[in-house]
């Protein structure tokens, strides 16, 4: 596995995978995140999409002998400056460094769900409408419209890509709800005076922890057939789901 952001969610799911006896190559701009990556038995690569040549040239160096087994691609990178900053220089490392390349995995993100609003209910009152994999991708915000674009961006590239058996690697979409863990909750925005209150009528704010969220990617990964997946926690009975009620997708992960 080549991990391109090996952060707080990308550093997770290397260990997930890890753990599931994947070989994990992490990318990342921190020299300390570095030695902590080494620590955990992923292979650090310096990469930093502010220097994108220079570390184009550090990755496809640092890929080494470990490019004709990466099997597995995984970028967590955000959009930068309207577009994803990864797509366009990967594109040729994809096709001419990783022969055997099959499977490619985005992180987006729950903003490009149209806001499905709320339904009145005789019962409640408000109830908020769930959002799932088949509802309505059309982003209403700017951030959503953005991460819409970045999607865009990894199906056209993937298009092009073709394995040894000349088909391209599959590539499934995440688009989770907003990602939680340690030092990074509600509670620790209260901590810092980040926290900032919601209130409207209906509001529902779907949240995924990050170990859940790793999990799913890694089997996702494992499966290697599957379009798109969302994640969000469900308290009532632990299954996948996001509430999408005014607002509820916001967020990013």
């Amino acid at each position: 596995l080549l991990c391109i952001g090996a952060g707080f969610i990308g550093g997770h799911v290397c260990k997930e995978a890890l753990d599931k006896g994947y070989t994990v190559l992490g990318t990342t701009r921190c020299k300390n995140r570095a030695a902590e990556l080494t620590k955990s038995g992923i292979v650090p690569i310096y990469f930093d999409t502010d220097s994108p040549q220079l570390s184009l040239r550090n990755l496809e160096k640092n890929l080494g002998k470990h490019a004709h087994g990466v099997t597995h691609v995984l970028s967590t990178v955000t959009p930068c400056n309207g577009a994803d900053p990864i797509v366009g220089l990967l594109g040729n490392t994809l096709c001419e460094r990783l022969p055997r390349l099959r499977w490619v995995g985005y992180v987006s993100s729950l903003h490009v769900y149209a806001d499905t609003g709320l339904e009145n209910t005789e019962d409640t009152g408000i109830e908020p409408v769930w959002i799932d994999e088949d509802s309505l991708v059309q982003p209403s915000t700017p951030l959503g419209k953005v991460r819409l674009s970045a999607e865009t961006e990894w199906k056209e590239m993937m298009s092009r890509v073709r394995t040894p058996t000349g088909t391209p690697p599959h590539l499934t979409l995440f688009r989770p709800a907003p990602v939680y863990g340690a030092q990074k909750s509600p509670l620790d925005s209260m901590r810092t005076g980040l926290a900032a209150a919601v209130e409207r009528a209906g509001h529902v704010h779907s949240r995924v922890h990050v170990v859940d969220a790793a999990r799913v990617i890694v089997q996702a990964m494992k499966a290697e057939v599957i379009p798109s997946m969302d994640r969000a926690d469900d308290l009532e009975d632990g299954g996948s789901g996001a509430a999408g009620g005014a607002g509820a997708a916001g967020g990013d992960a």
